[in-house]
């Protein structure tokens, strides 16, 4: 299966690529997004706008979402059982744990 990572902003891509492909523990960010808590989500976002110059705003989380939505593997978001799961499932993926 071919992910694509471009529907990301560009700093949140390796992130992603780390948590989906290696099962990398995400950031704040991501961790809010993948476990499906908004309130989470809507505050780092809130704190991203005011210190992250990389950070687009709330129009960055439509691609996020997108993302999540459309591209990233079933299993790997919703919840964060599925969080906790998918580092467990993929941590190990690579031999390096």
């Amino acid at each position: 299966m071919s992910i694509n990572y471009g529907i990301l902003p560009e700093f949140l891509r390796e992130e992603a690529r780390a948590y989906i492909e290696k099962g990398a523990p995400p950031g704040e960010l991501m961790t809010a997004v993948i476990c499906n808590d908004l309130a989470a989500t809507l505050e780092v976002v809130r704190e991203m706008e005011a210190t992250d110059s990389r950070f687009e705003g709330f129009d960055a989380m439509a691609d996020v979402e997108q993302f999540f939505r459309t591209e990233a593997p079933e299993g790997c978001w919703g919840s964060k059982g599925s969080l906790g799961d998918w580092v467990v499932l993929t941590g190990d993926a690579d031999g390096s744990r």
